[in-house]
């Protein structure tokens, strides 16, 4: 496999590093990683992740809001839903 860096160029080295331990012990290199992605994007017509399931950061910031001991916990779902008034 030809490698021309187009893709692998463009990733944050600490990322590309860190990816690369990873795929090693899986038997892999970064641009076979990105051949099968890519290819399962062109097999699905679409992302093989959730991407839906990542949080925007809003979300992130709520999130870390809470683990710092602010905004609102709830004990149920009831307990939630009441509060928003539904």
């Amino acid at each position: 496999m030809t490698q021309n860096g187009l893709v692998i160029d463009s990733i944050e080295p600490d990322i590309q590093k860190k990816a690369a331990l990873i795929l090693a012990v899986l038997g892999l290199t970064a641009p076979e990683a990105c051949q099968i992605f890519l290819k399962k994007v062109v097999e699905e017509r679409a992302s093989p992740f959730e991407l839906d399931k990542i949080p925007n950061q809003e979300t992130i910031e709520a999130m870390e809001e809470l683990e710092s001991g602010g905004g609102k916990a709830f004990d149920s779902e009831e307990e939630f839903f009441k509060r928003l008034g539904w």
